[in-house]
């Protein structure tokens, strides 16, 4: 399967979800600080970045944005968390900011592993 960056910004809270993703054959590389994330993109290889984007301090539309400067084909799934009142606009944000998805939480499992795979194949990775 394929090699993820996955940006959020506090450890443990996605846990649940980089088991799943685990579990399904994923590679799963975690920074917890965007500017990490940022920086070892520029040295290293992904198949797709999962960015949380809702949260002020993470800074997560930004990072969108410097990693397309980065990797400009490289496919990117923005995650919303927090009350759902404000999912739509970070949503459509990140859409903006060159994410190929973007989900709230809770998040729908199937869907997200659905959307891993289309990733995937766009990005032309064997394994998928």
């Amino acid at each position: 399967m394929g090699r993820i960056l996955f940006i959020d910004d506090e450890p443990g809270v996605n846990d649940g979800l980089v088991v799943l993703l685990q579990r399904v054959g994923h590679r799963i590389e975690r920074c917890h600080v965007w500017r990490d994330g940022v920086e070892w993109l520029k040295h290293e290889y992904v198949d797709i970045v999962l960015a949380e984007t809702s949260v002020p301090h993470i800074r997560g539309l930004e990072t969108l944005w410097e990693i397309r400067k980065i990797d400009a084909k490289v496919p990117m799934i923005a995650l919303a968390s927090g009350p759902r009142r404000y999912h739509g606009g970070y949503l459509s944000a990140a859409m903006g900011a060159g994410a190929r998805y973007a989900f709230g939480t809770p998040y729908d499992e199937e869907a997200l592993v659905q959307a891993l795979g289309n990733c995937l194949r766009w990005r032309g990775a064997v394994d998928c």
